[in-house]
């Protein structure tokens, strides 16, 4: 019984294990299949590759030519220097948590030095440029890495001296030791200057040259541009090539910055606006939240830094890819206006001059089209195109998107970086109410106008970076910007 008993327990447990064995062989290739499932149904987007090579510029000896022509600007003689202040690391608010540290745009135009907490100070009569930076303390390398030495900081960046920032009062006074008095140059009121009370400051002229010279750039800030527009239109491209209907403005966005990252470009120049359907006719719309549908347009205003230097580009687009009649209409009218005024941009044009090409040429097609019931000349005597396009034709473009805030009266120059950008929209803030006004509303085609406003047309916006030249215009930007250009990019999705 005992022998039996034992065969019986042996052979129950060979059972067991095969059973085991042949469960867990089930088990592995039920997984593995529904692995291979999912996998089926999850679309790879391909990864994206840079196809443009950075221009081959040295940063410390472009930055050291800039500042010898701000020197430049400077009578022989002059006992004085320039002092700028770099800009800080600030936090969100009221937390330890950093926000993404940019340069202050002036004190890298000079310095091409990137880390905060820096002071720059340059003596006018000898032309050599002292940088202060932080004396870090040595636990500083935990947490952010590897302490330069002034030594390797004046190696890398081209500037021949390099001290500390406890250095900065002592080595001012032995610059400021002269007989005839020593001016130190200052870029507004609120610049910190150690032992201030001691030097004669002057807050009235630095910033006017420094804003004079950077409109007109150098042969390698012109290349870093072109860089920076390159990958930005490519970046366009490949959203434009992208979009579609269901997805979300968030989505459009995240391409773009996708295409500007495959190269190195992870700074953009401002928020960018990916704005579709009604929102395409809010200026500034930056929530890029809203899901975007069949029939919608999307304007996408964006650009991309390279080292400081930036874009600003935009196009508009129907999300699937085919212009409706009335797009198209809208859009070509649109497209015309920017080719007229890019084709007046040359020396010695004022932006004046360009702002009223501009106009002129919108109350034209506004009238040729249907949408005002006035003349051309009635359109300008009353603004009446201002309900459609509400903002400049373009601006300065460099360091800063808006490299001077109001250059209404300023001529062009040769080695300018402007943009175009005229647009037409449909916003009911602003055509609603002023299709009933007593006084002006009868310009107003309300038949032509109405539908739009309710079928949350939203507007058109095109926009390009434009070198200014003695021989005409040279456009940097090209995604692609006619009708059939566009639709035929986004048919080959």
């Amino acid at each position: 019984f005992f022998f039996s008993h034992s065969l019986f327990m042996v052979a129950t447990q060979n059972v067991l294990a095969i059973y085991s064995s042949f469960v867990t062989v089930l088990l592995l290739v039920s997984v593995s299949m529904f692995a291979t499932d999912i996998e089926k149904k999850i679309v790879y987007e391909p990864s994206i590759d840079c196809v443009y090579s950075p221009p081959d510029v040295s940063l410390p000896e472009m930055h050291s030519e800039i500042r010898q022509l701000l020197l430049d600007e400077f009578p022989t003689g002059t006992q004085g220097a320039i002092l700028m202040n770099g800009a800080f690391v600030t936090t969100r608010y009221d937390t330890d948590v950093e926000q993404v540290f940019r340069q202050e745009s002036n004190f890298l135009y000079v310095t091409g030095y990137d880390q905060p907490n820096a002071t720059v100070v340059m003596d006018i009569n000898t032309r050599k440029t002292i940088l202060f930076i932080p004396d870090r303390p040595e636990d500083y390398a935990i947490w952010n890495g590897n302490i330069e030495s002034p030594a390797q900081i004046s190696e890398k960046y081209l500037i021949p001296e390099v001290y500390y920032q406890w250095e900065l009062s002592t080595i001012l006074q032995n610059l400021a030791s002269t007989p005839n008095g020593y001016t130190i140059y200052v870029m507004n009121e609120h610049t910190e200057v150690p032992d201030k009370e001691q030097y004669t400051i002057n807050d009235s002229e630095l910033q006017e040259m420094l804003y004079n010279a950077r409109e007109v750039k150098t042969h390698s800030e012109l290349e870093l541009m072109r860089y920076a527009a390159s990958v930005s239109s490519g970046a366009h491209e490949i959203v434009m090539n992208y979009t579609k209907p269901g997805l979300y403005e968030y989505n459009i966005e995240g391409r773009f910055l996708d295409g500007c990252f495959a190269c190195g470009l992870t700074i953009q120049s401002y928020i960018p606006i990916c704005a579709s359907g009604n929102n395409s006719a809010i200026l500034h719309y930056v929530s890029n939240d809203r899901l975007m549908k069949d029939g919608d347009l999307l304007l996408i205003d964006a650009g991309a830094e390279y080292n400081g230097y930036g874009t600003d580009i935009t196009r508009t687009y129907p999300v699937n890819g085919v212009f409706t009649d009335i797009q198209r209409e809208v859009y070509n009218m649109v497209l015309e206006v920017q080719t007229r005024v890019i084709n007046r941009v040359y020396p010695d044009v004022s932006w004046k001059t360009l702002q009223d090409y501009s106009e002129e040429y919108t109350c034209d097609l506004l009238v040729a089209f249907g949408y005002l019931n006035s003349t051309s000349q009635e359109c300008i005597d009353y603004r009446l195109y201002t309900y459609f396009f509400p903002h400049t034709v373009g601006h300065y473009i460099g360091l800063d998107v808006h490299d001077r805030f109001d250059p209404r009266f300023r001529y062009l120059k040769e080695r300018n970086v402007i943009t175009v950008e005229p647009g037409i929209y449909f916003n009911e803030a602003l055509l609603g109410p002023i299709l009933s006004d007593a006084v002006i509303g009868h310009f107003f085609v309300a038949s032509k106008i109405q539908p739009l406003l309710d079928s949350q047309f939203g507007g058109v916006r095109i926009e390009d970076v434009v070198i200014v030249w003695e021989n005409g215009p040279e456009v940097i930007s090209f995604p692609p910007k006619s009708v059939f250009a566009i639709e035929n990019h986004m048919s080959t999705q």
